[in-house]
């Protein structure tokens, strides 16, 4: 038997939900660094990066709060940004773990995939639905998260950088590969 055939979800949509899902898991982890890049810039030293290193994306969020109310120089109007920023970010996060850390499979009532997702001190899965469409929309928000952070990072960081800049050129781009529509 091939590894394919062996699949337990190979209906016809099985690509498609691959696809989505492998795009998800690439824009949060595109956010993932930038929100690592914006705990070593805080750091402000060439071993920040020591400090998180190998640490989950909830443990980068924490050391960001820590660190950006730890800095005098940076006003409260962008420590509010970020704490906004990283809360958001835990929201997206939150959403990828249930596609990420469980497992596909159908519990009888229905023949659509779901979500079969486990807890702690609970006995039976719960089983949520599976959306290729939420995965797409996902991947767009980290994406969008991803810009929203490095625009924050280049407020603190570039001098002369105006807010929004980078999500401005982003826009043109975006524009010009639609055909300027």
């Amino acid at each position: 038997m091939d590894y394919e055939e062996g699949l337990i979800m190979d209906r016809p949509d099985t690509d498609k939900a691959l696809h989505a899902l492998g795009l998800m898991v690439r824009e949060a982890a595109g956010t993932d660094r930038a929100l690592a890049m914006i705990a070593e810039e805080l750091c402000g030293g060439q071993y920040g990066r020591l400090l998180i290193a190998g640490e989950s994306t909830s443990r980068v969020i924490k050391v960001c709060n820590e660190l950006v109310d730890a800095h005098d120089d940076i006003s409260k109007t962008l420590k509010s940004a970020l704490k906004v920023l990283t809360k958001e970010s835990e929201s997206l996060f939150r959403v990828r773990h249930r596609y990420v850390h469980g497992s596909w499979a159908v519990d009888g009532t229905t023949s659509e995939p779901q979500l079969m997702l486990t807890k702690r001190f609970q006995a039976h899965p719960n089983f949520e639905k599976f959306s290729i469409a939420e995965l797409h929309e996902l991947a767009a928000k980290f994406n969008l998260m991803h810009d929203r952070l490095m625009d924050w990072l280049l407020q603190i960081c570039s001098p002369g950088y105006q807010a929004g800049d980078l999500l401005k050129a982003r826009e043109e781009q975006l524009r010009n590969l639609r055909g300027g529509n």
